[in-house]
């Protein structure tokens, strides 16, 4: 996303703009999320950003975020209904979305799949789905920074038993 010195003006743009386009309904989320106001206005336009892309890219995010909402309780029941304001936590729905990003081709997905499956997020924990989804990471794609740095982004942690058993795969391949 671009940056402007008129960020009210962008975001007034975006926000004219989100109910057609979901590009802009991502966007307009991201400056809402930064700036820290109106959070269900944000989940709602994360939530229209996941419909209707071209590109898959911005939909799996706007998923992502959504995950992280859910997996951290702040995701807002009914926030399209004027009543009052209810959180809920709901791991298997963040699963969910998680595993449609899977399905959807994004490359760190598979990663956060066995961060999910290691804890046992919204699925029964299991090491040997964990080891699964790790080999489906292409060796070229294991810069654990990266992957850290999606799993902070939508767990809010870093699970260092995953960090280890990513390590254990890495070395047993390399060994072949």
């Amino acid at each position: 996303m671009k940056r402007y010195g008129n960020t009210m003006g962008q975001l007034r743009r975006l926000l004219q703009d989100a109910k057609y386009d979901p590009a802009s309904a991502f966007d307009a989320a991201e400056i809402l999320e930064c700036t820290g106001r109106n959070s269900r206005l944000t989940q709602l336009l994360y939530d229209r950003a996941t419909y209707g892309h071209k590109t898959a890219a911005k939909t799996n995010l706007a998923k992502l975020k959504l995950a992280h909402l859910l997996i951290s309780g702040h995701y807002i029941k009914d926030a399209d209904k004027s009543s009052l304001t209810t959180y809920i936590k709901d791991d298997e729905q963040a699963f969910a979305l998680i595993k449609e990003t899977e399905s959807n081709g994004y490359g760190k997905a598979a990663y956060l799949l066995a961060r999910a499956y290691i804890d046992g997020i919204g699925v029964a924990q299991s090491k040997s789905m964990a080891i699964y989804y790790l080999d489906q990471l292409t060796e070229a794609s294991t810069d654990r920074n990266e992957f850290e740095q999606a799993e902070l982004q939508v767990f809010g942690s870093i699970s260092f038993e995953l960090r280890h058993l990513m390590f254990q795969q890495h070395n047993k391949s390399a060994s072949k």
